[in-house]
């Protein structure tokens, strides 16, 4: 879940956020509560309009991912007049997401490691369908990194794992 959201005293206009998939991701899935979303190639663009001031919109990206290793999210959004200012009548767009890493551990069992800003809570949910997500545990992001441990998918074909910034 990636959470976009205006900042500064005037509204954003033309928001677009953008996702970079990673190597080998298929069977993309991308949802919003408003907007449009366009997929070209490994890249996926979610117009989101005029935001107000302070005003956030969330927008959820899964995907089938065939190559292990770590995936680090890389996504990042755009304004028409948005502009890296500390004045308070110029526009900002701040983009908030997490990477998450799969690591196997002695046991056979293993850990999904979280990273993102630090200060902010997690949570890991898991799904086997995509559709409906159960969460598991809620983590503090300390110094940016969250560490969920004792995973176990041996019981299901297919389980799926996310993480969400909570507000």
């Amino acid at each position: 879940i990636v959470t976009v959201r205006s900042t500064g005293e005037c509204p954003s206009i033309d928001v677009v956020g953008r996702v970079q998939l990673p190597v080998g991701a298929q069977d993309v899935k991308v949802s919003t509560s408003r907007g449009f979303v366009r997929v070209e190639g490994d890249e996926i663009f979610i117009g989101l309009g005029q935001m107000r001031s302070a005003e956030s919109v969330e927008f959820n990206v899964t995907a089938r991912l065939m190559m292990p290793g770590i995936v680090t999210n890389v996504c990042s959004a755009s304004a028409l007049n948005a502009f890296v200012s500390t004045l308070p009548h110029e526009t900002t767009i701040q983009v908030r997401g997490l990477a998450l890493e799969a690591v196997p551990t002695l046991d056979g069992l293993f850990e999904i490691i979280m990273r993102g800003m630090g200060g902010t809570q997690c949570v890991l949910e898991t799904s086997e369908n995509l559709h409906t997500w159960t969460p598991l545990a809620t983590r503090p992001l300390i110094n940016g990194i969250a560490t969920f441990d004792g995973l176990d998918s041996s019981s299901s074909a297919f389980r799926w794992y996310r993480g969400r910034l909570l507000p």
